[in-house]
């Protein structure tokens, strides 16, 4: 499984395009999960989070908070939380193409 961690800071005007694009995974739902790291933020990165996991139960999302602030802290915390053997990282801005997970898990494969 890839675990694709987004590490967010009062990003909430990205933050929806970000999660609807990896929703839209040409793969299985179990090939992949979503994990947000909040940090800290002040705007409501809270409640797109908890919305977006509420509409999108057949999706494998968690959330958490963490509240030290900085990207290292946030990615330490996405890696410490991710059960996938693959952990990579994207934007809160950014937008995955539907292959995203497939190539991924394509080029680790190849690399093992």
């Amino acid at each position: 499984m890839v675990s694709i961690v987004i590490c967010t800071y009062n990003r909430q005007e990205y933050l929806p395009k970000c999660l609807a694009h990896l929703k839209a995974q040409n793969c299985e739902a179990n090939d992949y999960e979503i994990v947000l790291i909040n940090n800290n933020s002040t705007d409501n990165t809270e409640a797109i989070c908890n919305d977006f996991k509420k509409a999108n139960k057949e999706l494998n999302i968690s959330y958490f908070l963490e509240e030290n602030p900085g990207l290292s802290f946030a990615r330490n915390r996405g890696i410490k939380e991710a059960k996938g053997s693959i952990i990579c990282f994207i934007d809160d801005d950014g937008f995955a193409i539907p292959e995203y997970v497939n190539i991924i898990s394509k080029f680790a494969r190849n690399k093992t």
